[in-house]
């Protein structure tokens, strides 16, 4: 079966701009994009990491440029 959907875990620089709660919760309020803050999960607490799903590429040129527009 094709897969419908690519899923990646990054974990947050501690240098970058936004905890992994701050910037789900931007690109939630922002851009109507959901993203998984992972830093409560079992093993991950304290640690800035995130889910991110894509279905296709258009999802993946949204997410690119709402991650940009954050850095401006």
């Amino acid at each position: 079966y094709p897969l419908r959907r690519q899923r990646q875990m990054c974990i947050r620089d501690r240098t970058d701009t936004y905890t992994s709660e701050e910037l789900c919760s931007s690109l939630l309020s922002g851009n109507s994009i959901l993203i998984k803050n992972c830093g409560t999960k079992a093993g991950f607490e304290g640690k800035q990491y995130i889910r991110i799903a894509i279905r296709n590429k258009e999802d993946n040129d949204k997410l690119t440029e709402a991650l940009t527009s954050l850095n401006k």
